[in-house]
């Protein structure tokens, strides 16, 4: 499996490092890196480009990305609206993208373990119902 890790990070257009800078003594993302699958870079990019047009002032960080349940889950330093409005669109979005292509798939179950899958990659998981 590729992951996008702490090169994701390092490999990022220069007008997004501020939000994965330190700030306020907490710990950033550049702890863990990027803990999906290559499937979701390109929503992840696109979640970027429309979060910095909501920080004008530069204030936001990103402490955490990763795959949670078989979704994306972004964890920002905010309780903005419009910020949470866009993380909860990106997060249902990723439900229907696979992970590790970036095709359409669809939440799947096996052994406990939730993940978001086109069929090429299913590895016999059961489809959740929703």
């Amino acid at each position: 499996m590729s992951y996008l890790g702490e090169q994701y990070i390092e490999e990022l257009d220069p007008k997004f490092s501020y939000l994965f800078e330190l700030k306020d003594n907490l710990y950033p993302i550049p702890m863990f890196g990027v803990e999906t699958q290559i499937g979701w870079k390109s929503i992840i990019d696109e979640f970027l480009d429309k979060l910095i047009i909501l920080d004008p002032k530069k204030e936001l960080r990103i402490f955490q990305i990763k795959e949670k349940f078989g979704a994306l889950r972004l964890y920002v330093n905010t309780s903005d609206k419009a910020v949470n409005a866009l993380i909860q669109e990106y997060e249902e979005m990723s439900s229907g993208i696979c992970e590790v292509c970036g095709n359409p798939g669809q939440l799947l179950v096996k052994s406990s373990w939730y993940k978001t899958r086109c069929e090429k990659h299913s590895e016999g998981a059961t489809i959740v119902k929703k």
